[in-house]
């Protein structure tokens, strides 16, 4: 199984539209899993992650790859910027 990994800068729209284009990939199967890694913790970060069945963590961005990482259920890795 692959899982996402994305990076945010803390902004929710870039956020929004990686997701978005992400939903496709999760109905064909491609993609299983989704991780997004923040700076901080943040409402419409959240209220997006929920909506969308991701799984959220905080990292400064120096470790926002290691950080999602260690969170990700699938075998394989695809690392994504938000936006």
């Amino acid at each position: 199984m692959l899982t996402a990994i994305i990076r945010s800068n803390g902004a929710h729209e870039p956020l929004a539209a990686t997701l978005t284009v992400l939903i496709a990939a999760v109905s064909e199967g491609f993609v299983g899993h989704a991780v997004v890694v923040a700076p901080a913790q943040n409402s419409e970060i959240d209220l997006l992650v929920d909506a969308t069945g991701a799984s959220f963590t905080v990292a400064p961005a120096g470790a926002a790859w290691i950080e999602g990482a260690r969170a990700a259920r699938g075998d394989w890795l695809l690392l994504l910027e938000a936006g």
